[in-house]
């Protein structure tokens, strides 16, 4: 007889082409192929994708060279069956060539381009939990996809540099979106202290459309005039100063399921009630938030790829040596 240990250390599986699939896990002994994150982007091939296992351990500072995905367990884990994240400090792309990478997934503190890279473009930073900032530094982030995050930092959450030509979608905001030029902010969530005036979004945003967003405690007379405003929504936003232009809605309720004022908090329900007056309010009639528009955000952090929801061996835990068994996987994929 044989006992059967099933171990299944990301929750997940995906069949992406012909690109390789590597697993890190730095808990000890480690299951994963690697055990670190700079051995396994080392090992990687450009468009291949790494998963990261959900451990207690910090992964620490990593710097990627190449276009690669970094696709974690999701960042709201903590209450569910996997009790942890996929936890970095710093991400860096140090290279042009990193061009196409995808972070999904996980939790970081800050994201840099590393210095003088030039542009680096169609990169996609979804669904992960930021501590603090994303910043190009002196590089160009152009083309690219911000979507379903949440900024926890209360200061600038897309610090101080270049972002051109991108989307900016369906994410929540304790802070403020900072260098943003020609690209769409929308469905964004922006949350502040009650009646703070908090900015918004300060005079180096320009020539974006900005539209179908929620701000709650953040004062709009703010942002700059060459920015196009439409269908957002303020409230407690400490005056009665409109948007710049456009039509918007000014100190009117989300109404909300179940969030109070302030600050982001897992415990809260962003989902427009049956009464709200977003639910059709944005542009083209869509719903105004971060649950409208073409965007993703989902409360649960998953990311898009198949999550194993349950593993089940009929022939249960032990079988005879060198016989064949059978394993039922229970899955669910994301849009």
């Amino acid at each position: 007889m044989k006992t059967l240990s099933l171990c299944v250390a990301l929750l997940c599986f995906s069949f992406i082409g012909s690109s390789a699939i590597i697993n890190v896990n730095n808990s000890t002994p480690s299951p994963g192929e690697f055990d670190n994150m700079a051995d396994a982007i080392a090992a990687a091939s450009p468009g291949d994708t790494i998963y990261v296992a959900p451990t207690s351990v910090n992964y620490g500072d990593v710097d990627v060279d190449k276009q690669l995905s970094i696709i974690g367990p999701g960042y709201n884990v903590n209450a569910g069956v996997l009790g942890n994240a996929a936890n970095f400090q710093i991400i860096t792309l140090t290279s042009a060539d990193c061009s196409g990478s995808i972070i999904e997934g996980v939790r970081f503190d800050r994201f840099y381009l590393g210095g003088s890279l030039g542009d680096v473009s169609n990169v996609q930073i979804k669904i992960n939990i930021v501590d603090e900032y994303l910043w190009p530094n002196s590089s160009d982030l152009e083309f690219s996809l911000i979507e379903g995050n949440v900024f926890l930092s209360g200061n600038q959450n897309l610090f101080t540099s270049d972002f051109n030509n991108c989307t900016l979608r369906n994410n929540i905001f304790n802070g403020s979106v900072n260098s943003f030029e020609s690209g769409e902010i929308s469905n964004n969530l922006f949350l502040g202290a009650t009646g703070s005036q908090a900015i918004f979004l300060p005079g180096n945003v320009t020539n974006s459309v900005v539209s179908n967003n929620i701000l709650i405690g953040r004062n709009p007379a703010n942002a700059p005039i060459n920015n196009v405003f439409n269908g957002n929504c303020s409230f407690e936003a400490g005056n009665t100063n409109p948007f710049p232009n456009g039509t918007n809605l000014i100190e009117t309720d989300p109404e909300f399921i179940d969030a109070t004022l302030g600050f982001f908090d897992f415990a809260f329900d962003y989902t427009l009630s049956a009464s709200s007056p977003l639910l059709d309010a944005g542009t083209d009639g869509v719903e105004v938030g971060i649950y409208g528009g073409d965007g993703v955000y989902r409360l649960d952090g998953e990311p898009s790829i198949p999550i194993i929801r349950s593993v089940n061996v009929p022939e249960g835990n032990s079988i005879p040596a060198n016989s064949p068994f059978t394993i039922n996987i229970i899955s669910v994929i994301h849009e």
